[in-house]
């Protein structure tokens, strides 16, 4: 699924579908239960907060990567995992400082932190 505001240009591809929001893309997925194991929500800022603040009953885990470097950015996720943890989510894997050798060529070496986060039963 691919949410756009945007109506126009809109490619047909196969095996896809275009919603013009995060509901209707929600909704679509819940006509077509029979058809999907997994929603992996994979942004951006707006859609994230979405989900975080409007549909964080559905959401039964998180994948949350962290870069530990500075790009001056003006779009963020609102939620480290403190916060997830204090939604009601336990962390079931944490790497910290995992190097990441991108690209030798460009000498694009990252440090990340990775997260798995699971909801807690209760």
């Amino acid at each position: 699924i691919i949410i756009s505001r945007k109506t126009s240009n809109r490619d047909e591809m196969e095996n896809v579908t275009w919603q013009t929001s995060l509901q209707e893309a929600i909704f679509w997925c819940v006509e077509h239960d029979q058809e999907i194991a997994d929603i992996f929500i994979i942004g951006g800022e707006q859609i994230y907060k979405e989900c975080m603040t409007h549909w964080l009953d559905l959401i039964e885990s998180i994948y949350l990567t962290q870069i530990n470097h500075d790009y001056q950015c003006d779009q963020f996720f609102l939620f480290g995992p403190d916060q997830i943890e204090d939604l009601g989510y336990i962390c079931e894997e944490e790497i910290l400082d995992f190097d990441l050798d991108t690209n030798r060529d460009l000498k694009l070496d990252l440090e990340l932190n990775y997260f798995y986060f699971v909801r807690e039963h209760s």
